[in-house]
């Protein structure tokens, strides 16, 4: 008995659960603001990556010129407004249509349609300011001949763009432009702007419709792999003649971003020879969950029409085809053409909106009055079981003269209304939360319903010297061609990038990618970083189709706080060696470009580990390889931290020597001047002289003490000689001998002193040697006591007029009347022994 109240208590409380989860209300927000130019009309808006919403406003002043006004609506609903000042051509204001393109954050670009067959294009920033003017380019390639920007033939059905611009996920891949009329199609993938704001043509192309067919509407969407697919629905049967059944096709084509963006043939996703009264592309878009790529189409007949999703991959094969909801004539007929059918939500379904009235009763009388036809608006969803589902009907009170829309990440719609009439103008800002059919929580964080997890997950605090990386799929994958990169949060600083198949990544039990990372990546205590995963990093073990990655600022965590402070450390003198092409670089630079590399190379190295500028001390000079002579050696100093939380000499060394080593993958390789040093030689730290030599001056001060010993027993023997021409005769050959391991060892430091070098050597060795035997010749053929002094001691005489090579003045020790030397009677008696 007890066990069964239980159930029935348990069954009770899901039961309210689940009742209070379906009546509960979902989050509004509205934030009105107010315009005080009554001649402004909001005619446009764009969405940035970051959510930020591009609203432009435009209307003539008193001289009738142009007015156009821009607000930035940031995703926590602040408001920043800006002007521009517009050229108008010398074409009339009425004659003005403008729309609006988002870039990189902080730019945009402004179409202006001067008249039916003329568009002109502008850069501008969120200040307002013209970068760029009229741009050549994109004149040249949307003012094509045969193309017209008004009438049926170059709209969208559900859009009035009369051309599209589609910028890629990866803003620095540049965007696609497109035009199209009944009989052809044309497109150029551009890239992104350069420095000086120019933009040029990468590869343009056309397609052309089939015979007897006519394009009716064409879309384009975004490939995760960084390409563009353009959808394009095709009639067999030539415009305006609507009698018969005809086929109506619906074909994508892929353009794919490899070296140059190759366009494929047409693949045919879905074909219907029923009467229709048109077929429209409402939305594609990457599938949420699973692999491949969804279209939206709006299939409209005579008395009813329906909404269906296609579902297919990139390689044109086509999964399926199903239909999502069908609307009757009598709902057609007040809601075919006013809805807006988006894209599909981040946890599940399709929202769309329509106008509806509502009868309101009248407070002041019995009877009831209709309330204005656009003074509410209706939020449903097609759910994913196809069954439409009515979200909220919101009110506004003055009505609204247009409305503008889309979808937040956080699985929320936003809509601008704007108020006629109302004076000073307003428009409202409205955020509805949508119902969640998909709890992925943990994908969700990610924008990615593919990831299950990922080690480190969000907003962990991790140690020092993170080695590995992990992340968790939802189903098989296999690794593919892009890139994971980190970044530390604070800057933007770049700290690593892991390509897929640089082997530092591997796929285990399926599902789970893990990639090792640098011990420098993650060097620095109490710090933020955080992780981008270019889409196509994985693809589909079943399909063999890319999936999205992780963007910016997504997946983000911290650096556990150091423990110990680390230990100052003296000062470090290391050596970095240039490529043979870095050094032929800097030796074509003059002294002032040399310094002025010297300085940037000792900012890079700073910035990549990153630490202060003032920690990599100025080099000392080049100097030449011995084992490399067509390479130059640069000698820099690692100084001491202020602090003893910075990081000590060795710690940065080590950080250092890593990122050499590893230049492909580390900071290095992004730098201009730290990819021109030699990652084979890596970095040498000079060593400390004491710990070096210290050995070498102990055994000199053995020799000299033995020297000194000889000395004073040959003083001993015989105290009238010159006893200290022995430690003289020494310290000469100890010379010719350190000479000569200088020129073999050394010669080639500073590899334009060699020759010097070898001549300074070998000429006074050769002039000594000519003195010593003219001296030798000269005193044997005209002194006698000479002669019977040599002939007495022929071989010691021999030796020192061989050695005076080395010095001539080792003669001295010998003696000769013609040169005033005396008899180094010390010497006799040393060698007489």
């Amino acid at each position: 008995m007890r066990n069964s109240r239980i159930q029935f208590r348990d069954i009770l409380f899901i039961f309210i659960f689940l009742l209070y989860v379906q009546i509960t209300p979902f989050a509004y927000v509205s934030n009105t603001y107010y315009e005080i130019h009554p001649n402004l009309t909001l005619i446009r808006t764009a969405t940035y990556d970051d959510e930020t919403i591009l609203v432009l406003l435009s209307g003539e002043n008193n001289s009738t010129e142009i007015v156009l006004e821009f607000r930035l609506i940031f995703p926590n609903g602040t408001l920043t407004p800006f002007s521009a000042n517009v050229d108008l051509f010398g074409v009339p204001a009425t004659n003005h249509a403008y729309q609006i393109h988002p870039l990189k954050s902080n730019y945009f670009i402004l179409g202006d349609i001067l008249n039916s067959t003329s568009v002109i294009f502008s850069i501008l920033d969120w200040n307002g300011k013209i970068l760029a003017k009229n741009i050549t380019s994109l004149y040249t390639f949307f003012n094509k001949l045969g193309f017209s920007l008004s009438g049926h033939d170059h709209y969208n059905s559900d859009q009035n763009y009369p051309y599209q611009f589609l910028l890629n996920d990866n803003p620095d891949k540049g965007f696609l432009g497109l035009m199209w009329n009944y009989s052809r199609i044309h497109w150029a993938s551009f890239q992104y702007p350069n420095s000086q704001w120019e933009i040029s043509i990468v590869v343009n192309d056309t397609i052309l419709a089939t015979q007897k067919g006519s394009f009716m509407d064409v879309k384009t969407f975004s490939l995760i792999d960084g390409g563009y697919a353009i959808t394009q629905v095709v009639c067999k049967l030539e415009p305006p003649n609507y009698i018969q059944p005809n086929p109506w096709d619906v074909s994508v084509v892929f353009v794919h971003q490899n070296s140059t963006p190759q366009m494929t043939q047409p693949f045919l996703i879905y074909q219907t020879y029923e009467l229709l009264d048109s077929l429209n592309v409402k939305s594609c878009y990457a599938t949420i969950q699973g692999a491949g790529y969804e279209c939206l189409l709006e299939v409209v007949y005579p008395f009813y029409y329906k909404i269906m999703n296609l579902s297919f991959l990139s390689s044109g094969a086509e999964l399926d085809a199903s239909v999502v909801t069908q609307f009757s004539s009598n709902f057609s007929e007040s809601f075919h053409g006013q809805n807006n059918v988006e894209s599909p939500l981040p946890y599940g379904g399709v929202e769309f909106y329509e106008p509806i009235e509502i009868e309101i009763p009248n407070t002041t009388s019995a009877n009831t009055t209709s309330a204005n036809p656009k003074s509410w608006t209706r939020i449903s969803i097609i759910q994913p079981d196809a069954t439409l589902k009515n979200v909220t009907d919101i009110h506004f009170s003055c009505g609204f003269s247009a409305l503008f829309s889309g979808v937040y990440s956080n699985n929320s719609v936003w809509m601008i209304l704007v108020c006629p009439g109302a004076m000073p103008k307003q428009w409202s800002l409205i955020s509805q939360d949508l119902p969640r059919f998909i709890n992925e929580d943990f994908g969700y964080q990610y924008r990615n319903l593919a990831i299950n997890l990922t080690d480190p997950s969000i907003d962990a605090i991790i140690p020092l010297n993170l080695i590995s990386l992990t992340i968790s799929f939802t189903f098989p994958v296999i690794l593919s061609s892009q890139n994971i990169s980190i970044f530390k949060t604070s800057g933007d600083i770049f700290r690593q990038i892991i390509p897929a198949q640089s082997g530092l990544c591997s796929v285990k039990d399926d599902n789970n990618v893990t990639c090792t990372v640098l011990p420098t990546t993650f060097n620095q205590p109490d710090t933020a970083y955080y992780v981008v995963v270019d889409p196509d990093f994985v693809r589909s073990t079943k399909y063999n189709e890319a999936l999205p990655g992780i963007k910016t600022g997504l997946w983000k965590f911290k650096t556990q706080s150091s423990t110990t402070l680390d230990v100052y450390a003296k000062t470090a003198t290391v050596l970095v060696r240039l490529t043979a092409a870095g050094t032929a670089s800097f030796l074509g630079l003059s002294a002032e470009a040399r310094s002025n590399f010297l300085n940037q190379l000792r900012y890079e190295l700073a910035e990549s580990v990153p630490i202060s500028y003032s920690r990599i001390g100025k080099t000392t000079g080049t100097l030449s390889d011995s084992n490399a002579l067509d390479q130059l050696l640069l000698r820099f100093s690692i100084v001491p931290g202020e602090s003893p939380n910075d990081m000590n000499t060795k710690q940065i060394l080590d950080t250092l020597i890593i990122m050499l080593k590893n230049k492909a993958t580390s900071p290095f390789g992004r730098y201009e001047h730290i990819s021109l040093l030699d990652d084979t030689y890596g970095i040498k730290v000079t060593p400390n002289l004491w710990e070096k030599y210290h050995i070498y001056l102990v055994y000199l001060v053995i020799g000299l003490f033995l020297l000194g010993l000889i000395v004073y027993v040959a003083r001993r023997r015989y105290p009238q000689g010159n006893n200290l021409a022995i430690l003289k005769v020494i310290l000469i050959m100890l010379d010719l001998i350190f000479d000569v391991l200088f020129v073999v060892q050394n010669g080639n430091d500073v590899y334009f002193l060699h020759t010097p070098a070898i001549i300074t050597l070998v000429v006074p060795i050769g002039i000594n040697s000519i003195f010593a035997f003219v001296i030798f010749i000269c005193e044997y053929t005209s002194n006698p006591r000479y002669v019977k002094w040599f002939s007495a001691y022929g071989k010691v005489a021999s030796l020192f007029t061989v050695l005076a090579a080395a010095d001539v003045e080792i003669l001295t020790f010998l003696h000769s009347e013609r040169f005033y030397i005396s008899t180094t009677r010390s010497l006799m008696i040393l060698f007489r022994y």
